[in-house]
C-alpha cells in the first residue's frame, strides 16, 4: 500500500474524479449520470436509444475508440506496478466504492442517478496513484451497470473515467511531492488541483462526444450541462482526501467510519427526492389542468373573436344597406386589403393583421353621421356637401378610438382617405406619415371604386381598373 506523503516517507498519491457526464455505464445511450457534490446532471448523450456501433457518427466512434485505445495503455502499465499486497489492501476501497454505487438514488422519472461513489475512486487513486484509479473506475462502471446494455456507451464510459481520474491521480503524486510543507497542508492543494484536472478531463470527453453525436456546438454543450461542476468535484475531493487520510491511518475501520455519513447521505437524498418527486407530480398534474384551461381559453378567444367579426360585419352591411349603390362595398374592399396585406408581408392572425382587417371593415362606419339626403344623392354634391360628407372619416375615428380592440383601427380609419401626394384628407398626410394599413387600404379603396356602379357613372372594366 503506498501511503499518504508524511516528513519522513517519500509522497506517493493521486486522485479520480468519476464521471462528469459519460460515466454511467449503465444509463440507455440518450442519457448519462453527471454526479456532482450534492447532484447530478442528466446529460443527454446520443439522441436515440442503444444502436449498437452503426448507430452514431463515424467520428463519434473514432472518439470512442480513441478513449478506450487510451485507457487499455493507461491500464496495462498502472496496473503493472500494482503489487498483491497494494490490491489486497485497495479491496475494502473497492468495496466501499461498489457499494456506493449499487445504492445510488434515481432522480424523478428520469434515467439519471445520483451517487457518491466518486468519493471512493478519488481516495483509491490518493492513496495508489494512477493504478488505483483505474481499478476502482472499472469496477464503479462495472456495478453501475443496467439494461439495456450497449457495448460502445459502456466502453466509452470506462475509458474517459478511468483516463480522467488517473490523470488527477497523477497531478496529486506530483504535487503532494512538489510542494513544500507539511504534509497535512500540502495534500489539500494537490487534492484540489486534482479535482480540478479530473474535472477538465471528464468534461472534455463528455463534451467532445455528445457535440460529434448531436451535432451541436462544443461550446453550447459545455456551457448547458458541465459549466457549474467544477466547485462540486473540488468539494468531493476534499470528502475523498479525509476518507484517503482515515483509511490511511486506521485501515477498515477508517472506511466503516464513513459508511455512516454516506449511508446518511443517502438517505437524506432518497427523503428530498422522495418530497420532491411529490412535489414535480403535484406541479406535474397542475401544469396539466392549466393546459387543459389554456386550450378551453384559447376556443373560447377565437369564438369571441368571430363573434367580434361577425357583429362588426352585421353593422356594416346594415350601414352599407343605406347606400343602395354601394351596398357589399366595405365586405369586398376589406377582403381586397387582406389580400393585398398578405403579399406585402403581413403575419396573418397577428395583431397588426387583425387591426388591419377590422379597419379595413369599418372605413366608412363614420357615414353614419352624414345625412340621407347627402349620402344617397342620386347627383354631384355641392362644395357644402363634400364638406359634410369628407366628415365621416373624423366622425368614424371619433366612434371607434374609446373602444379598446378597435382603437388601433380608429388611425387607419380617420387616415383612409389621405393621399400619397399629401392632397388627401382630413389631416393632409403624406407619404410614410399615413399609418401603412391606410396606405394598403387606398389601394384596394380606389380598385373597388373604379369596379363599382355610382351614381354619377358605371363601372369600369377589371382589366382597365
Amino acid at each position: 500500500m503506498a501511503h499518504l506523503p508524511t516528513e519522513q516517507q517519500p509522497r506517493t498519491a493521486p486522485i479520480p474524479f468519476r464521471r462528469a457526464g459519460a460515466a454511467a455505464a449503465s444509463q440507455p445511450l440518450s442519457t448519462v449520470d453527471v454526479p456532482a457534490a450534492s447532484g447530478i446532471k442528466n446529460v443527454p448523450v446520443v439522441a436515440e436509444k442503444a444502436r449498437g456501433w452503426h448507430g452514431a457518427s463515424l467520428e463519434a466512434n473514432i472518439f470512442v475508440a480513441a478513449v478506450v485505445a487510451g485507457w487499455a495503455v493507461a491500464a496495462g502499465f498502472g496496473i503493472a506496478h500494482l503489487s498483491g499486497r497494494d490490491a489486497l489492501v485497495l479491496l475494502p476501497i473497492a468495496i466501499l466504492t461498489a457499494a456506493v454505487t449499487r445504492a445510488n438514488v434515481k432522480v424523478y422519472a428520469s434515467s439519471a442517478h445520483i451517487s457518491l461513489s466518486v468519493v471512493g475512486n478519488m481516495a483509491a487513486g490518493m492513496l495508489f496513484g494512477p493504478a488505483g484509479a483505474l481499478v476502482t473506475g472499472f469496477v464503479m462502471v462495472l456495478c453501475a451497470w443496467r439494461r439495456p446494455w450497449n457495448a460502445r456507451r459502456w466502453l466509452f464510459n470506462l475509458g474517459q473515467v478511468g483516463l480522467a481520474n488517473a490523470a488527477g491521480a497523477s497531478v496529486f503524486v506530483a504535487l503532494s511531492h512538489w510542494i513544500p510543507g507539511p504534509h497535512a497542508l500540502t495534500v489539500i492543494p494537490a487534492a484540489l488541483a486534482s479535482g480540478a484536472v479530473i474535472y477538465s478531463c471528464e468534461s472534455m470527453f463528455v463534451t467532445v462526444i455528445v457535440a460529434l453525436t448531436q451535432h451541436r456546438s462544443p461550446r453550447r454543450v459545455w456551457e448547458e450541462n458541465l459549466q457549474w461542476m467544477l466547485p462540486h468535484w473540488m468539494g468531493l475531493a476534499l470528502v475523498a482526501l479525509g476518507l484517503a487520510l482515515t483509511y490511511d491511518s486506521t485501515g477498515v475501520t477508517g472506511i466503516l467510519a464513513f459508511v455512516g455519513p454516506l449511508t446518511l447521505a443517502r438517505f437524506s437524498m432518497t427523503q428530498y427526492l422522495s418530497r420532491t418527486t411529490r412535489s414535480v407530480e403535484a406541479l406535474g398534474a397542475r401544469n396539466d389542468e392549466l393546459e387543459s384551461a389554456n386550450r378551453e381559453i384559447a376556443v373560447m378567444t377565437d369564438t369571441l373573436r368571430e363573434t367580434y367579426t361577425g357583429t362588426l360585419e352585421a353593422l356594416v352591411a346594415a350601414l352599407d344597406a343605406r347606400d343602395r349603390e354601394t351596398n357589399g362595398h366595405s365586405v369586398r374592399v376589406s377582403k381586397l386589403t387582406m389580400v393585398l396585406a398578405r403579399e406585402l408581408g403581413v403575419g396573418e392572425g397577428s395583431f397588426e393583421w387583425v387591426a388591419m382587417e377590422r379597419g379595413a371593415l369599418l372605413h366608412d362606419i363614420g357615414k353614419i353621421g352624414v345625412a340621407d339626403a347627402i349620402l344617397r344623392k342620386p347627383g354631384a354634391l355641392t362644395d357644402d356637401e363634400w364638406v359634410a360628407m369628407r366628415d365621416h372619416s373624423r366622425i368614424g375615428y371619433e366612434v371607434l378610438r374609446d373602444v379598446p380592440f378597435l382603437a388601433t383601427a380608429a388611425e387607419m380609419v380617420a387616415a383612409h382617405h389621405e393621399r400619397w401626394d399629401g392632397g388627401g384628407y382630413p389631416n393632409g398626410l403624406a407619404a410614410e406619415q399615413i399609418p401603412f394599413g391606410a396606405r394598403i387600404f387606398m389601394i384596394a379603396d380606389t380598385f373597388d371604386a373604379m369596379a363599382s356602379n355610382r351614381p354619377y357613372r358605371k363601372a369600369r372594366p377589371y382589366d382597365e381598373c
